[in-house]
């Protein structure tokens, strides 16, 4: 009797141990946490099958322009990396020599020395220091530049034995004058690939304004569908950056849904904190900043590490860039913001945020990372059609910009709105548009004014798509 009481016994604690096993498996494959999701899904989650890019790759021109010194350029997106690269080249060689001078020279001297000569020009679409920028590719920087930001690199016959920075955004133009000369415009247009059309200075074309602005063009463009990071499984996605992030301390975060179903993680009393929307977006932020007194470059290398090791960076097809730069502070620790746009082919991609993706180191540390990456593959090859007249893009949206611009939509004078646009435009070139409301890449033009805002119409009709701030 007594041992059959016991063998009941014994069963029914296997039941019961049964029982809670199964439970807990099921907990562990069903909830959206990451230290409860299965295997496979983890690794389809965090893994990226990319390598992760060298600093060095990420800092690319928007176009390269070559003229002949008859008034014209013409623009190339299609092997700018290549004339990058031999512009650093260029670059080091200048700056191996014996001695060098910095001037400020005048916007009328600049475009002089570019267009009444033979010339090249390498426009970034932001600002970048030149101290760091030489240091990390040449070598060794100029005495003097420690201030000085580039959005334009340039090389002219007018003067062989100099090259030319300029700050268009800020209105600021510099020659630094080497001891020889050297054919630095040959060197640099022989690395171009397939141009796109010729183009003139905005003073030439729209009558006011230094962007270069092509007569027409032609593209073979086409809409492309595409998916945000994470395939449909936000939150899931969000869960196991937020694992990722807090490490070890995962326990000790407060997880906070909202009524959307949007979450956020806290952790102490809001030291760091990271959200996840339901629409793929996910921001996180940090009080703690380092005091390590780092370069440029490092502090790049760990904003690319972070967003790697933070949820990946397999963006299918596109390739990543550096689309913007900013730094504040002084002294030894810089605060420094990154910001990432993407890239199919040699065509720059960009949607109603200022960039995919924005990281900010502080002395060595991320502060703060916000990310939206999309995937996406090439559109089928499309047979090539006129695209809307470039100059004919600002004209009939003058109105759209200045009220955007102005934040006032009330109407303007048209000659008003006309000036302003012209004068405040940056760049324009062709792009894809990343549409929220269909999930598809749109051809567009995408007009950068000095500002930091980006306009996007469509490449063939010019119909306003829609616009980003930066800072918004």
């Amino acid at each position: 009797m007594g041992i059959n009481r016991k063998i009941e016994n014994l069963k029914n604690m296997v039941i019961v141990v049964l029982f809670l096993t199964a439970i807990l498996l099921l907990y562990l494959l069903w909830t959206p946490d990451l230290k409860n999701i299965g295997a496979d899904v983890l690794r389809d989650l965090t893994s990226s099958s990319k390598e992760l890019p060298q600093a060095q790759q990420l800092v690319q021109p928007l176009y390269g322009a070559v003229s002949a010194g008859d008034g014209s350029f013409v623009m190339y997106t299609d092997g700018a990396d290549a004339m990058m690269t031999a512009a650093q080249q260029e670059l080091g060689a200048f700056l191996a020599q014996d001695s060098y001078t910095v001037q400020a020279i005048s916007a009328s001297l600049y475009q002089q020395a570019m267009a009444g000569w033979e010339s090249v020009q390498l426009e970034m679409g932001y600002g970048f220091p030149l101290a760091d920028f030489c240091r990390y590719f040449c070598g060794r920087s100029p005495d003097g530049v420690e201030e000085i930001l580039f959005d334009t690199l340039a090389f002219s016959t007018a003067s062989a034995e100099s090259f030319f920075v300029v700050d268009r955004s800020a209105g600021k133009f510099y020659r630094i004058v080497c001891s020889e000369a050297r054919d630095a415009v040959a060197a640099v247009a022989a690395a171009a690939g397939t141009p796109l059309s010729p183009c003139y200075a905005g003073s030439d074309i729209l009558g006011g304004g230094d962007a270069l602005i092509c007569l027409s063009a032609e593209s073979s463009l086409a809409p492309a569908a595409y998916t945000a990071e994470g395939g449909g499984r936000y939150i899931q996605k969000g869960s196991t950056i937020a694992e990722r992030i807090f490490g070890d301390t995962f326990d000790f975060v407060r997880r906070i849904t909202d009524t959307y179903g949007n979450v956020t993680y806290m952790y102490g009393y809001g030291e760091k904190t990271f959200y996840a929307s339901i629409a793929g977006r996910y921001v996180y932020r940090t009080d703690s900043e380092g005091k390590d007194a780092t370069g440029l470059f490092d502090d790049l290398t760990s904003a690319l590490q972070s967003l790697s090791q933070w949820g990946g960076l397999d963006t299918g097809d596109l390739s990543i860039v550096l689309i913007d730069y900013d730094e504040t502070g002084a002294g030894r620790v810089r605060a420094r913001t990154f910001y990432f746009g993407l890239m199919s082919g040699n065509t720059r991609i960009f949607g109603d945020d200022i960039c995919f993706a924005q990281v900010t180191v502080v002395g060595g540390s991320v502060t703060e990372m916000l990310r939206r990456l999309i995937e996406a593959q090439p559109a089928a090859a499309a047979d090539q059609k006129e695209a809307a007249q470039p100059a004919n893009v600002i004209a009939n949206n003058s109105n759209h910009i200045y009220n955007i611009l102005s934040n006032n939509t009330l109407a303007v004078a048209s000659d008003e709105a006309f000036e302003t646009a012209s004068q405040q435009a940056l760049t324009l070139v062709p792009g894809y548009y990343a549409s929220d409301k269909n999930g598809e890449l749109l051809p567009c033009w995408v007009l950068q004014m000095k500002n930091g805002t980006r306009f996007y119409f469509d490449l063939y009709t010019a119909t306003p798509l829609g616009f980003a701030r930066k800072g918004a």
